[in-house]
């Protein structure tokens, strides 16, 4: 490294960096690569320490404006090997002429420590990425500047899926880009992709990585958002009209959906500042147009993420209001109900209250002994006391609904 140059410019050890390939794998180096490259004809077989977490099958991708192609590799080794001899691999990242990205998943600690030292990365930033720092931040350096974003995994539960947060970490410098991630995802894939469409209209530096990839963390938001809606939706429209049966899976429905909308809105919650952070650097720094471009650009993705976070805070809102409702219409049907049943229970009541004194008043006439009327041989004293309990059953009903009992 050369004493001539700048604080803000990268300082790449090569050295360094020769070193950590070679620890990777001790009988490598480029003298072998003849011998090696016979052997990369074969189908690559699986690391043996690390499993892909790159949907295209690549633990470490590199790409450099100068090529304007994407390199995939399990390994560093692998990586060289790519390149006609170790030196190649060195002067794409330190050719001074366009710039690189270098993409790596599933790191291991020491790579993390060994491609930072090389790069001449602060020991704070490689202490955040190996412990895996959760919060979303920007870190000014002299020569780069350090963000962590979170996105997400989907993990299927017995019950529905959680969102498990998924912290990306990127250091951006003039000359290149660094990126870590420790769990699978596309969102490197899909920057990739969008360079190799758009290469041509679009002014590629490591800024627009770096925007690239912020702007396809905070898109990946946009279906589980659109699902909670029409979920929202549902909802809503059946918490008048759900049957008694359903009140169980109702309610698990309600709370999936309050569950996946506090889940969103957490993994959002620090979003918009730290963009808002990333577009005043760049508007104090530099106000060259690809850099305003790039801030414009950030504009929209800052309005985004307010509109998705306005949209989640929103259904939360009209959740919590259903949840209340249906709980308020299960009390009211449970009144309602207890209302008919004591209405019934009062007409029983009423009923056994009417008919207990007249079942007296025959048993005094049906007692086997001798009693009025019975030796007159008509039927004028039975007439008599089928009118008396006709009687004094209309004079009991008119007072039980004078009282309102019935």
């Amino acid at each position: 490294m050369g004493g001539d140059q700048r604080k803000d410019q990268l300082q790449i050890d090569l050295d360094l960096l020769e070193e950590l390939i070679y620890n990777q794998s001790p009988g490598w180096s480029g003298e072998d690569h003849a011998s090696r490259e016979a052997e990369a004809q074969r189908p690559a077989s699986s690391p043996k320490t690390h499993q892909s977490s790159r949907p295209d099958g690549g633990r470490i991708s590199l790409f450099t404006s100068s090529r304007g192609s994407v390199i995939n590799a399990s390994e560093l080794t692998d990586l060289a090997d790519t390149m006609k001899s170790p030196q190649e691999l060195f002067k794409l990242l330190n050719s001074g002429s366009g710039f690189w990205w270098l993409d790596v998943s599933s790191p291991t600690k020491q790579e993390v420590y060994g491609i930072c030292k090389a790069f001449g990365i602060h020991p704070l930033t490689a202490e955040d990425i190996v412990t895996q720092e959760a919060g979303e931040k920007i870190e000014i350096f002299p020569s780069y500047y350090f963000a962590c974003f979170r996105s997400y995994h989907i993990v299927e539960e017995p019950d529905g899926v959680e969102y498990e947060p998924l912290n990306v970490y990127v250091i951006v410098c003039k000359e290149g880009v660094l990126s870590f991630s420790f769990t699978s995802n596309a969102h490197a894939l899909h920057v990739q992709k969008r360079i190799a469409t758009m290469r041509d209209i679009i002014g590629l530096s490591s800024d627009w990585i770096c925007y690239a990839l912020i702007d396809d963390i905070v898109d990946s938001f946009v279906p589980p958002i659109s699902q909670l809606e029409k979920d929202v939706d549902t909802i809503e429209d059946e918490v008048f009209i759900i049957r008694d049966a359903d009140t169980r899976p109702f309610f698990k429905s309600i709370e999936r959906a309050r569950k996946a909308s506090n889940a969103l809105l957490r993994l959002l919650g620090d979003k918009a500042d730290v963009i808002r952070r990333l577009t005043k650097r760049f508007e104090e720094h530099d106000n060259t147009t690809l850099r305003v471009n790039i801030s414009m650009n950030l504009g929209d993705v800052q309005d985004h993420v307010l509109a998705m976070t306005a949209n989640l805070a929103h259904f939360e809102r009209i959740l919590a209001r259903a949840h209340s409702n249906y709980l308020a219409t299960l009390r009211v049907n449970k009144l309602t109900q207890d209302v008919r049943t004591n209405r019934f229970l009062g007409k029983i009541t009423l009923v056994a209250g009417v008919g207990i004194p007249l079942q007296l008043i025959g048993s005094l006439w049906g007692m086997n002994v001798f009693v009025p009327g019975e030796e007159t041989g008509s039927l004028g004293p039975f007439f008599g006391i089928v009118g008396f309990i006709l009687i004094v059953s209309v004079i009991m009903l008119g007072w039980a609904k004078r009282k309102r009992y019935v």
